[in-house]
């Protein structure tokens, strides 16, 4: 679980190193990178029947807590010259899901349209876009179906393919 995790915090902080701050605007920044690997807090191991739904509620909240555009925008000069907390913490989220789908397959057609959704958002940061069409392509191959990208612009799909090398 810890490797899944902090696989996902790390592909994460690659992305981050060309950040989205405004519309047709890209900056790069230093990115450092903790290799502590902490267990995440509130993972829930989907072992109920309910499992569907708390994994639907617990998207739900995460797709609510990912770092916007504007709230990236309102970052400190010194707080963009290493991966944001927001950004990090996007990724532990994303990793706790992840996490989730692994031990529970049932819940890939939720995952897959979590990712999805993630991966268009266009009010999120692209780095978190990349790495949701990362996730995306990786549990649609799992399954052995083709992820649906339509949608999707041509730099996150370039952000992303940078992250699967990364992983």
């Amino acid at each position: 679980m810890k490797k899944l995790l902090f696989a996902s915090v790390v592909a994460l902080a690659a992305a981050a190193a060309v950040y989205q701050f405004a519309p047709g605007k890209t900056e790069n920044v230093a990115v450092s990178v903790s290799t502590e690997t902490s267990a995440p807090a509130n993972v829930e191991a989907p072992h109920t029947v309910n499992a569907t739904s708390t994994f639907a509620r617990r998207a739900e909240e995460v797709q609510a807590s990912l770092p916007t555009l504007d709230k990236i925008k309102s970052l400190t000069e010194e707080e963009v010259h290493s991966t944001p907390t927001s950004v990090m913490e996007a990724g532990l989220k994303l990793g706790e899901l992840a996490e989730a789908i692994e031990k529970d397959p049932s819940l890939a057609p939720e995952g897959i349209a979590f990712y999805g959704k993630c991966a268009r958002r266009g009010d999120i940061s692209s780095s978190v876009r990349a790495l949701c069409l990362s996730d995306l392509r990786d549990l649609s191959k799992k399954r052995g179906q083709a992820a649906d990208e339509s949608g999707i612009p041509a730099e996150i799909t370039r952000m992303a393919a940078v992250l699967k090398g990364s992983k």
